[in-house]
């Protein structure tokens, strides 16, 4: 099982919301991206309106593209944002990090 912290992430609650994709499970694959993008006012809110960071770990061939198209996708939908200036500058002033190998 890969749900590692999630006893920990439950005595956060009603602090934290923990939006789970899990690759593995089961046949049908849902990965980062999809969550991002079932959840668009959400990433919008967080990132536009609250100033929140990004943090992308993980592997390193086609996830941290995906995920950083996703968050452009999303972000394309507010009419007054360039998504792809906007992300370019949250990584400019380490908001937006990415680790992967």
């Amino acid at each position: 099982d890969d749900d590692y912290y999630s006893q920990e992430w439950e005595e956060y609650k009603p602090h934290l919301m923990v939006i789970k994709a899990f690759s593995r499970l089961k046949d049908e694959k849902v990965y980062v991206q999809h969550k991002i993008k079932e959840h668009p006012k959400l990433c919008i809110q967080l990132l536009v309106d609250r100033n929140a960071s990004v943090f992308i770990a993980g592997q390193s061939k086609f996830m941290p593209k995906s995920v950083e198209k996703a968050f452009i996708e999303v972000l394309g939908a507010k009419e007054d944002i360039d998504a792809e200036q906007y992300i370019k500058q949250m990584k400019k002033t380490g908001r937006y990090i990415v680790e992967a190998w």
